[in-house]
């Protein structure tokens, strides 16, 4: 009974988070992409006013991509990930940044994302940081 009252964002969303567990750990790139997508598709969905649901989709989405080695793409992920966080309170989200920044400490950034991955991180400890107050 609980489908009649969920969107086809929170279905996507709820799919995507699952597989998110399984694959953020692995190497199949396929199998990733497919995740991002599905994910990508849950955040579009999902009603501007569900600002916590667009937070988690897109920390996970940026979470990915940077194990896919798409560093550029996460990290436009990862602002706009943050920007839906602003104001949120949550232990899950909390969570999840704090993996998120574990993931982006592991990449390698090159010469030429160095700068903006350490900004990145910077604007990441604040809101994990503003999570705590």
């Amino acid at each position: 009974m609980w489908g009649y009252y969920a969107d086809a964002g929170q279905i996507l969303g709820d799919a995507g988070h699952a597989l998110f567990d399984i694959f953020v750990t692995g190497n199949d790139r396929k199998k990733m992409a497919e995740t991002i997508d599905r994910l990508q598709s849950a955040y579009f969905l999902h009603p501007v006013e569900t600002a916590r649901s667009r937070a988690l989709t897109m920390t996970r989405i940026a979470c990915l991509q940077v194990r896919s080695e798409s560093l550029s793409e996460a990290l436009k992920s990862v602002r706009v990930g943050l920007a839906d966080a602003d104001g949120v309170h949550s232990a899950r989200l909390r969570d999840d940044l704090r993996v998120l920044d574990s993931i982006l400490a592991e990449a390698d950034p090159g010469p030429n994302l160095a700068d903006e991955l350490s900004a990145v991180r910077a604007h990441l400890a604040t809101t994990v940081s503003a999570q705590l107050q």
